[in-house]
């Protein structure tokens, strides 16, 4: 019986002065050595900082469940925290029909596929809008006491600037 081979390789690293530095250069090349002969497909992107444990955790324990409550209300009783992102993913996230089969793609919102700023663009610009200005849902704000000292300051120069703005007017 032979040896599944991977057929997809991941890996980080980072680019300095041109050339490609790979995070764990020994691990990548024991996966790359597991392969199979043959043509391959390569694709390098830049990353962004990776999604924040508390936008995830926000995200997953009070926009999902109010959004599955709300359904509860109106009567869609097999509601469920996946169901309910699965919809939201649909929704915002959407790609084009799979060619092969036409079934509805969309967008993943892994820490490995979305960085921290395309998942806060999901969640703060096209989720939170949508379930609390369109649909009318009432959902919690992140505890002030779990925030980070760099929300913390983010928040008040944002309010700083407001009232600024406000007595300047």
């Amino acid at each position: 019986m032979s040896q599944r081979r991977r057929s997809k390789v991941r890996a980080a690293g980072q680019v300095r002065n041109g050339a490609l530095y790979i995070n764990d250069r020994a691990l990548f090349d024991l996966r790359v050595a597991e392969m199979p002969d043959g043509p391959v497909s390569l694709e390098l992107r830049l990353e962004g900082a990776r999604q924040s444990d508390a936008a995830r955790g926000y995200y997953y324990a009070e926009v999902l469940p109010a959004l599955v409550d709300h359904l509860h209300e109106q009567g869609v009783g097999e509601a469920t925290v996946d169901s309910a992102h699965e919809a939201l993913a649909l929704r915002f996230l959407s790609l084009s029909p799979c060619p092969v089969t036409g079934s509805p793609r969309r967008r993943s919102i892994s820490p490995d596929d979305m960085n921290d700023e395309e998942f806060k663009h999901y969640l703060l610009d096209q989720v939170l809008p949508f379930l609390i200005g369109e649909q009318g849902i009432d959902i919690q704000e992140p505890d002030p006491a779990k925030r980070s000292p760099r929300r913390v300051r983010e928040l008040q120069a944002r309010d700083e600037q407001r009232s600024h703005g406000a007595s300047t007017r």
